[in-house]
């Protein structure tokens, strides 16, 4: 699930493009979203979406 305001960053989350606070990098490759609310787990983006997920924010 991909719009302008949603993304869909693994199975357990699809997060709002206003909720983020920061991006950090995570691993090799992959990417670890915070954001606000902050969820009891991680929201880590695989090294395989990262390139989308980039366009995602991008638009």
């Amino acid at each position: 699930m991909e719009t302008e305001h949603f993304y869909r960053a693994n199975r357990q989350f699809i997060i709002n493009i206003k909720a983020i606070k920061s991006i950090l990098i995570y691993r090799k490759n992959q990417l670890k979203i915070v954001i606000e609310p902050e969820p009891e787990e991680d929201i880590i983006i695989s090294k395989n979406k990262v390139s989308g997920f980039k366009k995602w924010l991008e638009q």
